[in-house]
C-alpha cells in the first residue's frame, strides 16, 4: 500500500479551507489544515519532514503566506508551495512566486 501524500493547508477562510480540505482528501490526499499561520508555523517546526506540498493563503492575519513560504522553504527547499490569492492581491502572489512559491491559486478556485 501506498502513502498518502501529505497536504498543508493553510486558509483563514472557514468555507475555503474546508472545501480545500474535502476536495483534497476525496482526491486521495492526507490533508493537515489550519486557520492561521502561526498554528501551521508551529506544525511545520515539529513535522517539516512530513510536508509534500502546501497550499497557502497570502493574506492572513498574524504570519502571513510570504511568511510561511520563508519558513517551509528554510526548512525543506525542496517542498512547492502554492499561493492561493483573491483577486485583487495576484500582482503580489506574482512577486512571491518569483521569489521562491511554485505556483498560485486564484480565489475563487
Amino acid at each position: 500500500m501506498t502513502e498518502k501524500l501529505r497536504l498543508l493547508v493553510v486558509e483563514d477562510d472557514s468555507s475555503m479551507r474546508k472545501l480545500l480540505q474535502d476536495v483534497l482528501e476525496k482526491a486521495g490526499y492526507e490533508v493537515i489544515a489550519f486557520e492561521e499561520g502561526r498554528s501551521a508555523e508551529r506544525w511545520v517546526n515539529s513535522s517539516a519532514e512530513r510536508i509534500d506540498l502546501v497550499l497557502t493563503d497570502i493574506q492572513m492575519p498574524g504570519l502571513n503566506g510570504a511568511e510561511l513560504l520563508n519558513l517551509v522553504k528554510a526548512r525543506r527547499p525542496d517542498v512547492p508551495v502554492i499561493l492561493i490569492t483573491a483577486f485583487g492581491a495576484v500582482d503580489e502572489a506574482v512577486r512571491i512566486v518569483k521569489s521562491g512559491a511554485s505556483h498560485y491559486l486564484v480565489k475563487p478556485l
